[in-house]
């Protein structure tokens, strides 16, 4: 009888163990179920409207997401809007993609949404690109670069940039790098085998380090011509200088080196496979991080870069010589209309453009406006935290070459290279602004002493090509620093003493080619009605000249306005105090009244009879 009572309570127990069982797989299948079926319905897209209030989803054929999901929501819900849904819009919505990418990076996401956005634009390159150029770059969006193999790889890092060194063309036409690119192979190639310890100095001979780093100052030099980094991107040098930034503790001057690698390489050889040897690498980061520099050598060439790789944003190239001063991050509107920066003889974008700093210490600071505060008076670099602050539609682009006042610095053209320097250069300035989209949006050029030349013979040569043709017609406007149209003493006083360049012969008094060119010129305006402002200088640089380098005969074109300027030296002249002095507000009055004379006339140049 207690055998039975025993068996009767155990076989109860089997039988409730057996329909919780199955009732766990009941309710299990029936939980998967609908997970699957909330995956299949998953939202298609989401935007942002106009207002920036809502998120609209767009509704699928399926009655059940049409049932469960209202149109409208009034507030952002993280488990129905999360970090995969954004991706998704982000691909799929062009015209609001800078906004949400400008969401995306600025919202503070927990680290497993970080990770899944990291991993779905690991997928997509473009997309990587939009994240690194974003306001608010948030580095935990990107994935860390994994290791390089073994077998790409050589024992020496010095060897790989000695052969890549090698394959670089050196032609007869540039003798300056034919000479840097034999002295660099000479110094890599010193061992403590030589003749002597002496004859390489106290030191001895140098290091693995020292040695790479001189390649890599060489290679950034020729990456500046088409010809040489076409030819270091196809033997790998953007796997070279992944593996620099690993194994060797680098500086300052040795980033700067690998960004004007890469600006140059990204403008030249652009294609998906370079797009995405660039994304899935440490360089990417270091790039987003270096566009952040207070440096502005780094931070300008990081942005170009990037901007040269973001195709969605910015069609255009910035080859070498070409800045993007603004917008440096990814555009939420396209740009209305261009100013382009041309600086003159041994000037520079680092050097011309920078702030009179002598005149703003003295400058009181109870004179000016109250709204102005200390970041905004002081600047490395006026027309890109200045230009951008009143003109915030503009795209700005600043040109920088190399001049010299003895040494020959373009290529030579096989008759001699003295001849029509300036039509030469500026042909190939041309070129390299047409790569950049100049000509496709109303333009102002504004520019300093020889730079001036270049402008006038650069409007000139864009009506002998089919493709330029359209540059003169949307130039509003063409501001003027000092340029010597007709001359500068300072160019007769060097050609007197010393073998000068073909630029500073070019600028002598009266020269056949500027009287040619300001001929030409005249004619341009009163032709096509172009906009005119010219500065001129008042005093001279004792330090180097006892006259003004551009006396007021030769920088006042005596068509369009004249401002002589108070106080101002040749290399003053472009440089304002603060964005409230009358030189700056000069130049913002005459570009702000010929926008509004565009937008009134429909669009139509201005006009100034």
């Amino acid at each position: 009888m207690q055998q039975s009572t025993f068996w009767t309570r155990r076989r109860y127990f089997v039988i409730a163990g057996v329909g919780s069982f199955f009732v766990g797989i009941a309710t299990g299948s029936c939980t998967l179920y609908v997970i699957q079926k909330w995956r299949r319905t998953e939202i298609p897209s989401v935007t942002l409207d106009g207002r920036e209030k809502y998120i609209y989803i767009e509704r699928n054929k399926s009655t059940q997401i049409q049932d469960r999901i209202p149109i409208r929501i009034d507030k952002f819900v993280p488990d129905l809007f999360n970090a995969s849904n954004l991706v998704r819009a982000v691909l799929l919505d062009e015209e609001r993609r800078g906004r949400i990418i400008d969401d995306l990076a600025r919202r503070s996401w927990m680290a497993f949404e970080a990770y899944q956005i990291a991993q779905k634009a690991f997928a997509y390159p473009k997309l990587m690109i939009s994240l690194a150029r974003a306001e608010n770059f948030n580095p935990d969006l990107l994935f860390r670069p994994g290791k390089l193999k073994d077998q790409f790889l050589r024992e020496n890092l010095c060897d790989d940039l000695i052969t890549i060194l090698k394959k670089c063309p050196a032609t007869k036409n540039m003798p300056r790098l034919a000479l840097k690119k034999d002295r660099a192979l000479r110094y890599a190639a010193r061992t403590s085998n030589m003749v002597s310890e002496y004859l390489m100095g106290l030191a001895g001979p140098p290091s693995e380090t020292q040695k790479s780093k001189f390649l890599l100052e060489t290679l950034s030099e020729m990456s500046e011509h088409p010809e040489c980094c076409l030819k270091m991107r196809d033997d790998g040098i953007i796997r070279v200088l992944i593996r620099l930034s690993k194994e060797l503790s680098l500086n300052i001057d040795d980033y700067r080196c690998i960004v004007r690698i890469l600006a140059n390489v990204s403008a030249v050889a652009y294609d998906d496979a370079l797009l995405e040897e660039i994304t899935r690498s440490g360089l990417l980061k270091m790039l987003a991080e270096w566009s952040n520099s207070s440096d502005l050598d780094l931070c300008l060439r990081a942005s170009k870069t990037l901007s040269n790789l973001d195709k969605e944003s910015d069609p255009y190239f910035y080859t070498s010589g070409v800045y993007l001063l603004h917008p440096l991050k990814l555009p939420k509107t396209e740009p209305v209309f261009d100013i382009v920066f041309v600086h003159g003889l041994r000037g520079g974008v680092l050097k011309t453009w920078r702030q009179n700093d002598a005149a703003r210490r003295s400058t009181n600071r109870q004179q000016l406006p109250m709204n102005v505060d200390e970041p905004y008076l002081h600047t490395q670099c006026w027309p890109k935290d200045w230009l951008p602050v009143d003109f915030p539609s503009s795209r700005i682009i600043a040109v920088d070459y190399e001049t010299s006042f003895v040494l020959p610095t373009f290529p030579a053209t096989g008759n001699g290279g003295n001849s029509g320097v300036l039509e030469l250069r500026s042909a190939d300035l041309l070129e390299r602004l047409h790569l950049a989209g100049i000509g496709k949006r109303p333009v102002f050029w504004i520019s300093h002493s020889m730079g001036g030349l270049l402008v006038k013979q650069m409007l000139l040569l864009s009506l002998e090509k089919p493709e330029t043709s359209d540059l003169l017609k949307k130039t509003l406007g063409c501001v003027f620093y000092s340029t010597p149209h007709l001359g500068s003493p300072f160019a007769d006083q060097m050609a007197r003493l010393f073998k000068v360049s073909p630029e500073v012969q070019d600028l002598r008094i009266n020269n056949p080619y500027l009287l040619k060119l300001q001929e030409k010129f005249s004619h341009l305006v009163q032709e096509h009605a172009l906009n005119l402002l010219s500065f001129g200088e008042t005093l001279p640089d004792y330090r180097i000249i006892s006259t003004r380098f551009v006396p007021v005969d030769s920088s006042n074109m005596r068509i369009g306005k004249f401002v002589e300027l108070g106080d101002a030296t040749h290399f003053v002249s472009c440089k304002p105090s603060h964005p409230r002095s009358a030189m700056y507000c000069e130049l913002i009055n005459f570009l702000r009244e010929l926008l509004i004379s565009y937008e009134d006339n429909g669009k139509a140049k201005p006009d100034t009879s």
